[in-house]
């Protein structure tokens, strides 16, 4: 009687693990389709009293990382310390896409774990993550000098993401 119970809940944990690993796997994602493309235009208000909001049309002239994030992203806390490490080395600078998210929580999470953006747009009703085919959080976008999208990356970017995927391109702009 007592098998009975256990292969349907071995199957189970068998899918749920082939799935998870699926979910996390960011090498088998299709690439966006806007890179290679203008930023789209947007306008957000500032989500932190701290840090301005952000518009489109100012990231112009440097390469700029932008990073969609929610204090509610368990992922988002995970890559929230190499963020700050890319501040701290000043490699370039960081705009935070806070993604539905409550000022009061937000202030909470950037309190307790720093504040690794040079500007936070509050985009809680998720129009601009649609215009940038956001598919979760965290997901981050390389914006070069002239306002193009050079890199999409879906998922908490790490040191060794950073060196192999974003830092190549940033290197390869400025010869």
């Amino acid at each position: 009687m007592r098998t009975y119970f256990m292969v349907p809940m071995f199957i189970f944990l068998i899918m749920f693990i082939v799935m998870l690993a699926k979910l996390l796997d960011s090498e088998d994602k299709k690439p966006s389709p806007l890179i290679g493309k203008p930023l789209p235009v947007f306008h957000l208000e500032a989500a932190y009293n701290e840090t301005p909001g952000i518009t489109s049309s100012e990231i112009k002239g440097q390469y700029v990382l932008i990073n969609v994030f929610g204090s509610w992203c368990i992922t988002c806390r995970l890559e929230h310390q190499f963020l700050m490490q890319l501040k701290e080395k000043n490699v370039l600078p960081v705009y935070g896409i806070a993604w539905r998210d409550s000022q009061e929580n937000l202030i909470k999470f950037l309190k307790e774990k720093g504040n690794p953006y040079s500007k936070i747009g509050n985009d809680f009703e998720g129009k601009t993550i649609i215009d940038l085919g956001v598919t979760g959080a965290p997901e981050s976008f390389l914006i070069s000098p002239d306002g193009v999208i050079v890199m999409a990356y879906s998922g908490p970017i790490s040191e060794d993401i950073w060196l192999s995927k974003f830092a190549p391109l940033i290197d390869g702009g400025k010869k």
